[in-house]
């Protein structure tokens, strides 16, 4: 009987042996690769499948609001990080535009502008000239014609002038004439308009002098009219092909 009880006792330690060297090797957590699959198993790989062991060492995997925070922290200009245009939109355009909804774009898909609203089917555009935003009027043959612009000397001469502006005014309209855009750079103040250029004129429509192909300038009385001076720009300086489009 004896005899037995130490069989016994032999046999459950060897067994008790047998299952402290299983548990210790479970500690072993392996990554198993088996071509592009990879899955996590504990003590040893499968046929076929490539083991690595998980560094113990190894630094813990950042949480989402910690990769947030330090990307934040490095975050801004010239960081790589942050982004200058979305949809090809500045911050300004895109509050502009609502939140980067419709935008008109040339026939190379360069952006004409964030569009603001339409009159009769003709898309208002936002656009900044040497650091002015304003409205502009497209088509899909390009700028849209049928502006004017006012001049305090006869036969449209002298400073141009952009009219009947509210005061401080914020995204006034700019007009295109004869392959310039006339936008407003200056306060808005009572001028003494004599004479008007306008285009989109033809010639059997125009009472005034007619310069080829669609400038119409006309004089009148003095006529006391609230507007701005107004600086131009070339429209080519702008790198814009038409047909424009929507999307």
């Amino acid at each position: 009987m004896h005899a037995c009880r130490l069989v016994f006792s032999s046999l459950l330690a060897v067994l008790v042996a047998l299952v402290c060297a299983d548990a210790a090797q479970a500690t072993s957590v392996l990554v198993c690769q088996k071509k592009n699959k990879a899955k996590l198993r504990v003590g040893e790989c499968k046929d076929k499948e490539a083991s690595v062991a998980l560094d113990p060492n190894a630094a813990p995997v950042p949480s989402p609001t910690q990769t947030l925070n330090a990307l934040q922290s490095v975050d801004g200009a010239g960081s790589g990080l942050d982004a200058d245009t979305v949809r090809g939109l500045t911050p300004q355009q895109l509050v502009a535009s609502g939140g980067g909804g419709l935008v008109v774009r040339d026939s190379n898909g360069t952006l004409v502008g964030p569009v603001l609203g339409a009159t009769d089917g003709v898309p208002e555009v936002v656009r900044t000239i040497a650091g002015n935003p304003v409205l502009v009027s497209v088509t899909a043959t390009g700028f849209f014609t049928g502006n004017s612009v006012s001049y305090e000397g006869s036969g449209c001469t002298g400073t141009p002038l952009i009219a009947f502006l509210v005061p401080n005014y914020l995204l006034p309209h700019a007009a295109f004439l004869g392959g310039l855009l006339y936008y407003p750079t200056g306060p808005v103040a009572t001028h003494a308009v004599v004479s008007m250029k306008q285009s989109g004129v033809a010639l059997a429509d125009c009472s005034g002098t007619f310069t080829a192909p669609d400038i119409c300038c006309t004089t009148d009385s003095p006529f006391p009219t609230p507007a701005a001076v107004a600086s131009t720009i070339d429209v080519t300086t702008f790198g814009l092909t038409p047909p424009f489009h929507v999307e």
